[in-house]
């Protein structure tokens, strides 16, 4: 067995169940580290070596915990059962599509916009870059200091336990801010009502990119996103915030925008 290959194999079944049909941790690592030792791509985390088993979202919890605590490469596991498994990995697959080759290009096509105050640049488009950069940044800075000293109130915990109304509410006032401070001294030729109404904007799509990442991380019982950034975790803990912006002031600043 130890000279078997698994190459090109990504949805082996990794998890081990005890006779009450519970996911068995110590049989589950030593299957899983087997599994990967012998070349398989990926893991179906929550399949079982015997039975079909549904597993409660405290289970799997449990699961990914004892891999991780195991060292095992979490980014080679995937979670779900039988069509559940499929159904997870092809969802994987179309949220890095939106994010990597939709979402994200939008900064690109921002930056390659016309310069909307000085006629006859063809590449001036910063300005709205760095009007998405400011106002989402400025929502974070905000809603972590407004969550952090008034936070009292929970938004939605079963999604984001540490999400604050009142870190949401300095969170919209920071993204006006923000907006506000790129009109001052970059962008004069957006009316005030307008720069209000886009950071408005802007911001709470800031808010609901955090929240789907943070809704990601708790559907597979993860507390980041990654681990490349130490002390941080993942790139998309860095940019959840920033990835949902762009799109919104691309297609204004392209289809509505008239100065």
């Amino acid at each position: 067995m130890t000279d078997t290959k698994l190459r090109g194999v990504i949805a082996a079944v990794a998890t081990a169940v005890d006779e009450t049909g519970a996911p068995d941790a110590a049989r589950s690592v030593k299957l899983a580290r087997f599994l990967l030792d012998t070349g398989c791509d990926g893991l179906n985390v929550l399949g079982t070596t015997g039975e079909a088993t549904s597993f409660s979202l405290d289970q799997r919890k449990a699961v990914m915990s004892h891999y991780k605590s195991a060292g095992l490469p979490m980014n080679r596991l995937m979670v779900g059962t039988g069509a559940a498994a499929t159904i997870d990995a092809i969802a994987l697959t179309q949220l890095g599509v939106l994010y990597a080759a939709f979402l994200l290009p939008h900064y690109t096509w921002l930056h390659r916009l016309p310069d909307p105050q000085i006629p006859g640049v063809a590449l001036g488009g910063w300005r709205w870059v760095l009007l998405a950069l400011v106002v989402a940044m400025a929502g974070d800075v905000g809603g972590y200091f407004g969550g952090r000293y008034y936070g009292r109130h929970k938004l939605i915990p079963e999604v984001s336990p540490g999400k604050t109304v009142e870190g949401t509410a300095a969170a919209f006032g920071a993204n006006m801010l923000g907006g506000l401070f790129c009109k001052l001294t970059f962008f004069s030729v957006l009316g005030w009502g307008e720069v209000i109404a886009l950071s408005m904007a802007a911001g709470s799509l800031a808010q609901v990119g955090d929240l789907c990442e943070s809704m990601l991380k708790r559907a597979f019982g993860a507390k980041d996103s990654g681990w490349i950034i130490p002390g941080h975790g993942g790139v998309l803990d860095r940019i959840d915030s920033l990835v949902f912006p762009a799109p919104l002031l691309y297609y204004y600043a392209k289809f509505i925008f008239g100065h």
